[in-house]
C-alpha cells in the first residue's frame, strides 16, 4: 500500500515522503539534532538538495533511454 501511494502522490508529496524516510533512518540509526537547531535545518537542507539530485539523474536517465 505504501508503494502505491508513492507512485501515484505528487512530486511535492514524493519530496517530503523521501524527507521523512531519510529522516527516520538516520534518526533510528545515529540520532538526530534537536528541530530547532541549525544543524537539524541544515540536515534537512542536504536531503532536499539530495532528493532533488537523485531526481534530475532519474529524468536524465529516462530521457536517455528513449
Amino acid at each position: 500500500l505504501e508503494a502505491q501511494f508513492v507512485v501515484h502522490a505528487n512530486q511535492n508529496r514524493r519530496r517530503a515522503y523521501a524527507r521523512e524516510l531519510l529522516l527516520a533512518f538516520l534518526d533510528a540509526e545515529i540520532g538526530l539534532p534537536d528541530r530547532n537547531t541549525l544543524w537539524y535545518r541544515l540536515l534537512v537542507g542536504l536531503i532536499d538538495f539530495g532528493i532533488e539530485i537523485v531526481e534530475m539523474l532519474f529524468e536524465k536517465h529516462q530521457m536517455l533511454g528513449r
